[in-house]
């Protein structure tokens, strides 16, 4: 499997894994040549999904924002059938004005070669999920996973977990439900990711002899938790808020 930003400690939902991350020291900014040998293409077995190891840095800040490939945003290795080809097609061209890396969407289609995961997605109504992690670049941290699953004319996206790829058995806050043509579900999922991106992420940190202990994030819209790292506590007065993302 691929590597990607690890997960911050104690996520909203899902209970994420915290992987290994491999930071790249370089000049700024890097020449193509250089992203491709320092972020190489690398494959996801067995589903065909392909990507960079992702730097600490999105590409916008590496200099490399005027290269990406609208191709880059949900990459998938092989063919698609004509229907989820333009759902996927819609996609891509509305990614390029989200304020995301490529590098942090995935695209998912159930293995022809394993028939109890394909009859699985067939029982769902699930035909491919498109899905994404929102990030903290600057820490490297997964704070949330969204995923929309498309199917039988119709699409549903939530909050999943951020290993199994799960939507969670009741609705989360994130949800989103839309029905039409396979344009129509495309452009409803478009919206819906593109909201998500743009909601402001604050990261708050305590600090002690120079030194951050502990970091908590937090959606500040709306107050909502994504998740903290660290240890402290309890009663130390909080040190910094950081602006992560979103408007």
């Amino acid at each position: 499997m691929r590597r990607r930003p690890k997960r911050c400690g104690l996520p909203l939902g899902g209970g994420g894994v915290t992987e290994p991350f491999d930071a790249v020291s370089a000049s700024l900014p890097l020449s193509s040549a250089e992203v491709d040998h320092a972020f190489p293409v690398q494959p996801w077995p067995g589903v065909g999904l392909r990507s960079r190891v992702s730097p600490v840095l999105p590409r916008c800040l590496l200099g490399y924002s005027a290269r990406v490939d609208v191709a880059d945003w949900f990459e998938f290795d092989g063919p698609l059938a004509p229907p989820l080809a333009e759902f996927v097609a819609i996609l891509r061209r509305r990614a390029r004005t989200w304020p995301a890396d490529p590098v942090n969407t995935y695209l998912l289609l159930p293995d022809p070669d394993d028939v109890a995961e394909v009859a699985a997605w067939g029982a769902d109504g699930h035909e491919l999920l498109a899905w994404m992690d929102v990030v903290d670049d600057a820490e490297s941290e997964v704070l949330l996973t969204l995923g929309a699953y498309l199917g039988g004319g119709r699409v549903r996206g939530d909050e999943i977990h951020n290993q199994l790829l799960h939507l969670p058995e009741e609705r989360t806050a994130f949800a989103f439900d839309a029905a039409g043509s396979v344009e129509e579900c495309a452009e409803a999922t478009a919206v819906w990711f593109a909201a998500q991106l743009r909601r402001p992420i604050v990261r708050e940190e305590w600090v002690h002899a120079g030194i951050v202990q502990a970091r908590r994030w937090r959606f500040a819209d709306t107050d909502t938790a994504l998740g903290r790292s660290g240890f402290r506590t309890g009663g130390e007065p909080l040190d910094r808020t950081v602006h992560v993302r979103g408007d």
